[in-house]
């Protein structure tokens, strides 16, 4: 690991703009569970070059895509959050949405809308800005204090599967947190088939909770987790109204654990 970081800290100095390099290195700091800024910082750095170098694909956007975002700038204007391009983006935005050939049903939920130059003027300047919440500190335990953390670990070393269901895994404190990073946090920038987004720990999508969880899992469930390193973690987005989301699949991984923020 020490050379990998070695490497990576090499490839930025000759070219401080290479955001695999800052990509590898957030994921090497995340594995490590050590140096959580270093591993929280070098990840928003990395997002902030990927927002820097936002642009329209052909000079367009599929629509699903741009239905989100304006969502997005919506919420994060009707909580008073101050970003570059934020009210402009709402209004032009919403006009493109709002034309009869936009409207989304299940016959073009796969478009892309095809942008004009004027259009792409206004909409980058909000794209092209980085913003992250800034989730509160969670007094007590992220993951659920109330909760027998030994019942679990022995219910699922005892299924023949090795598969199973929590409920309420989160505490509430850290649920409300995580939910607005969520909402607010603008890391959706990955965009998939089945019409969802997603966003990565390794591109803006970490906070102090995201780590916290990590770290009480290898404490509360240790037989499960304790043994092994956190390789990544991520999110996805969809909206139920324009495609499947996400289908049935394996991750290369010990363990898998995915969890609904709801």
């Amino acid at each position: 690991y020490q050379k990998a970081k070695d490497s990576f800290e090499r490839a930025i100095e000759i070219n401080p703009d290479y955001v695999d390099a800052h990509n590898n290195l957030s994921t090497l700091y995340i594995g490590t569970l050590k140096n959580l800024d270093k591993a929280i910082n070098t990840s928003y750095l990395s997002l902030k070059l990927i927002c820097k170098k936002s642009n329209f694909k052909n000079q367009s956007v599929p629509l699903f895509r741009l239905k989100h975002d304006v969502q997005q700038a919506n919420y994060l204007h009707s909580k008073d959050h101050k970003i570059d391009g934020l009210v402009e983006f709402q209004k032009v935005g919403g006009e493109i949405l709002s034309r009869r050939e936009n409207k989304e049903d299940e016959n073009n939920y796969n478009k892309k809308i095809l942008l004009t130059q004027v259009e792409i003027n206004a909409l980058l300047p909000f794209y092209k800005s980085d913003y992250i919440y800034k989730s509160k500190k969670i007094s007590t335990s992220c993951i659920n204090p109330n909760k027998n953390w030994q019942d679990v670990e022995d219910e699922y070393f005892n299924s023949s599967n090795q598969i199973m269901f929590i409920d309420d895994f989160l505490s509430d404190e850290a649920l409300k947190e995580l939910r607005e990073f969520c909402l607010v946090s603008k890391v959706w920038n990955l965009e998939y088939s089945n019409k969802y987004l997603g966003a990565f720990s390794d591109q803006g999508f970490i906070s102090p909770i995201h780590l916290q969880i990590a770290i009480e899992l290898k404490q509360k469930l240790p037989k499960l987790f304790g043994p092994h390193r956190i390789e990544k973690f991520w999110g996805f987005k969809y909206d139920s109204t324009l495609g499947k989301g996400i289908n049935i699949h394996a991750d290369f991984a010990i363990h898998n654990l995915n969890f609904w923020i709801t």
